[in-house]
């Protein structure tokens, strides 16, 4: 959707590459429907634990068991989901998200440093990505 010759910065990238230096372990519950995904979150505003919750709510197949996604880094999931990796602090649960794809909440349950290559053999790909 977006132009093949969308400006990306240098500055922009070597911002991606900072957020790529930490990876996230990523837990969710994904559904179609936009009822279901406010009673996901009214049980786990209740207390009940993420992973029933999800086992529950989530569209069957789509997701490993308990919505466990495991590290995940910023990049690698679909807006507005991707962003929510930055700002949501560990054990909180953000969302309903609205995506092309349906409705999420995401629960980031750890945060770890994440070794990567330089930024100069990485400047191309976080270009494209940015893209």
């Amino acid at each position: 959707l977006a132009p093949a010759d969308a400006g990306v910065s240098e500055a922009e990238a070597r911002r991606m590459y900072e957020w790529r230096a930490t990876q996230y372990d990523v837990a969710a519950v994904y559904t179609l429907d936009p009822v279901a995904i406010r009673l996901a979150k009214g049980a786990l505003d209740a207390g009940e634990p993420f992973e029933s919750v999800s086992g529950r709510y989530s569209l069957s197949g789509m997701l490993p068991p308990g919505g466990a996604l495991g590290f995940v880094t910023p990049g690698q999931l679909i807006p507005p989901l991707d962003g929510a990796l930055l700002t949501l602090p560990v054990g909180k649960v953000g969302g309903p998200y609205e995506t092309t794809q349906g409705w999420f909440l995401l629960q980031v349950r750890a945060t770890q440093p994440r070794q990567q290559m330089s930024f100069e053999l990485q400047q191309p790909t976080l270009m494209d990505m940015l893209r």
